[in-house]
């Protein structure tokens, strides 16, 4: 039996993450900055943005990110 596959234009990267960070990375690629104060459940969009800022992250727009 010949085993029916669909093929997609951009089939993406699995991966499990909470809802937290998803939101976080779709942020982090289409914003220019954050503002975010670590009070829970906010806190780890802090921590994250905090992070890609420090490592020099470009967003889908060519810009580095600004965390405030």
């Amino acid at each position: 039996m010949a085993k029916n596959e669909r093929s997609f234009k951009y089939p993406g990267i699995r991966s499990a993450m909470d809802g937290n960070t998803a939101v976080i990375m779709c942020e982090r690629e289409s914003t220019d900055a954050a503002g975010a104060y670590p009070i829970t459940p906010s806190t780890q969009m802090g921590e994250y943005w905090a992070e890609e800022t420090a490592k020099g992250h470009i967003n889908i727009s060519g810009r580095p990110l600004i965390f405030i």
